[in-house]
């Protein structure tokens, strides 16, 4: 899945502490009935602006883009999505029928207002939204808040960062990921890309569709399988060094 590396902007958002709540709205439009999922307050210059950002991935592959002006108070946006193919439509229908997962973005709006309110850094979501066509879900999108000058760990790699810098970063990657799991997070894309760094050298977790809280008796395989991912995806990418702060703060 595409991940931000660059960014621009000036500050960082900060994350939620309050109790958050979705506006779960419906509407018809383009010839598509959408279920959006939108952040409370937004403004409808906002709300339109993403809209028509989300509904222009109709017909697209599934990726991502920024949107470099938005209606005050963002700056900048995040917007990413696309069609939905047949057969990926019927396996996240099956998974919506089976378990009660909601599709792809819509499920990551909601695990970023989960993480928000739980205190860890994560984009604000915005917008999110399910197209369908006589019953049939052909389109998805999901509008988050930029994070500004905040390259994810690859991005720092192709930035030419020092090792000192790689080390201290996937340190404190590794310690993001422990939190999330000492709170029965699990994140399923646990990879460098995925995580960024903003000006502070704090970091930020995205892409968190696939994952979700986990139970209890789960807790232990989803840790493993987090790590493991990280680490298979960051061998040849990062120093050994920076995998051995990752394997030490991680735990």
């Amino acid at each position: 899945m595409p991940s931000q590396d660059e960014s621009q902007g000036h500050g960082s958002p900060q994350p939620d502490r309050g109790a958050a709540r979705i506006a779960v709205e419906r509407e018809r439009r383009d010839g598509l009935d959408l279920l959006l999922f939108a952040a409370p307050g937004l403004g409808a210059e906002l709300r339109d602006v993403l809209l028509e950002a989300g509904l222009a991935r109709r017909g697209q592959r599934d990726a991502g883009s920024q949107l470099e002006w938005c209606p005050h108070p963002v700056t900048s946006a995040w917007v990413k999505g696309g069609r939905l193919r047949p057969g990926s439509a019927l396996r996240h229908g099956l998974r919506r029928l089976a378990l009660g997962r909601p599709y792809p973005r819509l499920r990551e709006f909601e695990n970023l207002v989960w993480l928000r309110e739980q205190g860890f850094l994560a984009p604000r979501p915005l917008l999110a939204g399910l197209g369908s066509l006589r019953g049939r879900p052909v389109l998805q999108f999901l509008a988050t808040e930029w994070v500004p000058d905040a390259p994810s760990l690859a991005g720092l790699v192709e930035l030419g960062a020092s090792s000192e810098r790689l080390v201290s970063a996937t340190a404190e990657v590794g310690r993001m990921l422990a939190r999330l799991h000492a709170a029965g997070f699990e994140h399923r894309d646990a990879y460098p890309r995925n995580f960024v760094l903003d000006a502070s050298g704090r970091p930020w977790v995205l892409d968190t569709w696939r994952g979700g809280p986990v139970v209890p008796r789960h807790r232990a395989r989803a840790i493993a399988r987090d790590r493991a991912d990280f680490e298979a995806d960051a061998a040849g990418l990062l120093p050994a060094a920076a995998i051995d702060a990752f394997r030490a703060t991680a735990e």
